[in-house]
């Protein structure tokens, strides 16, 4: 009996402490249900806004003309996260935002691939794409920045010269012979998304009249007109080149590189007095609104003679480089004296948007004047060469010029180049001859 009253007391202990302890798990369970049920209900809107699935992602990204990097770069939460896509304006946001990411990892990786370059020309090559992949960036964060917005046609103008810049990066490789080894390290599909992004931007109807037949274009300010237009101009000039010494510097270079310590970034002209300047030049991206003022064509000279046949690639042969926007050049003579024997050697490069050249002359062989990329003008400007002597990818006018084809080697003249390899940039970036 004692026993039988002792096995029941313990069946009953065992008994409470089960439903003692069956309880608390329930308010465990009660509590962590309540716990989830709210975090799903925080996160629920959070799904709304940033979610979304990959028949949508396929939908938009079918509307491309490269679909296979817009699906995968868009669908793989690695590369994007960001607002759910409902309209074309979100969708034209989210191919900028994941194609500037990837032109800034391609540039990262760019720069670490330098220790690999095997000769002087596999580095020629090189140096040029670090530059470019600078200017490519730069570009494509003026088309985001949210402090200065830009219009539809700014955007396509500047995701153009994105483009461009990588074509000429793979150009330069293949010009040189060397795109064997160094061009498929440098692979990425940072070309296709640019690409997606202009197709996706474009809309219908004619880009705004810009351009005033027998004037100037309606973006050059009417301060800069009165100088274009002066008779006197050099009055105006913020520092004198002279030769002689009887200005503030003796080279064009010098000139340069004290405007870059300039405080603002207006107009800032620089005189350069009559003579033959032996010098290679470059306003960087950095120097906005220079303008070069000569004495006129033919009296203010700068030559060079960089070339293809001398190690150069054809976009770093050029005697003046002018990269920052609101370029001016008026009565300058621009030479490259390479010759024909020595393939492309540019007497200029201009990728400078919204610039304007007057009164200047350009005098070359093959490739003389390489009208990069961006917004360009010029007016009553003579134009030497014998082979695609004005050629590449800007959306340009020339007015009232004067092109001059040399006798050629070969007895074959191609006045105009273009390298375009995408649609789009053909339609919106005409060159304008008048």
């Amino acid at each position: 009996m004692q026993t039988l009253t002792t096995t029941t007391k313990t069946s009953f202990i065992y008994t409470n402490l089960f439903v003692n302890n069956f309880h608390c798990f329930v308010d465990q369970m009660t509590t962590t249900f309540t716990f989830i049920a709210t975090l799903v209900s925080f996160l629920l809107p959070l799904v709304a806004a940033y979610g979304y699935n990959d028949l949508e992602i396929t939908s938009w990204c079918g509307q491309t003309p490269h679909p296979e990097s817009c699906n995968y770069f868009l669908a793989n939460n690695q590369y994007y996260s960001g607002p759910v896509i409902k309209q074309k304006p979100d969708f034209v946001k989210a191919l900028l935002k994941v194609t500037l990411e990837r032109a800034q990892h391609a540039e990262s990786n760019t720069r670490g691939l330098g220790p690999k370059c095997r000769n002087k020309l596999e580095k020629a090559a090189w140096d040029d794409c670090i530059e470019l992949y600078e200017h490519t960036v730069e570009r494509l964060n003026m088309t985001v920045d949210p402090h200065k917005p830009c219009n539809q046609y700014e955007m396509q103008t500047w995701l153009s010269t994105a483009l461009t810049n990588l074509e000429t990066c793979r150009a330069g490789f293949q010009e040189l012979g060397v795109d064997g080894y160094m061009l498929p390290l440098m692979n990425n599909n940072v070309s296709s998304l640019i690409s997606n992004t202009l197709a996706m931007n474009k809309e219908g109807g004619s880009p705004p009249d810009n351009y005033q037949k027998g004037g100037f274009p309606t973006w050059v300010k009417p301060g800069d007109r009165k100088l274009l237009q002066s008779s006197n101009p050099a009055s105006q000039a913020n520092v004198v080149v002279a030769q002689d010494g009887s200005g503030n510097y003796k080279t064009i270079g010098e000139a340069i590189a004290a405007a870059a310590k300039r405080s603002g970034s207006g107009r800032y002209v620089i005189y350069v007095k009559a003579g033959t300047y032996k010098e290679n030049i470059e306003i960087g991206t950095k120097l906005k609104n220079i303008m070069l003022l000569g004495d006129g064509i033919g009296k203010t000279i700068i030559t060079g003679s960089k070339s293809v046949g001398g190690g150069a690639t054809t976009f770093n042969s050029a005697t003046l480089i002018v990269v920052g926007d609101g370029f001016i050049g008026r009565g300058i003579t621009v030479r490259n004296t390479a010759g024909p024997q020595n393939h492309q050697a540019v007497a200029l490069r201009s990728g400078s948007d919204l610039s304007v050249f007057y009164q200047c002359s350009f005098e070359g062989y093959q490739d003389t004047l390489y009208v990069h990329s961006n917004r360009q003008f010029y007016r009553e400007c003579d134009i030497y060469g014998t082979v695609d002597f004005i050629f590449d990818n800007a959306a340009v006018v020339f007015q009232n010029c004067n092109i001059y084809a040399r006798n050629p080697p070969n007895k074959t003249n191609t006045v105009t180049a273009q390298g375009r390899i995408d649609l789009l940039m053909q339609i919106l970036c005409p060159m304008l001859v008048e």
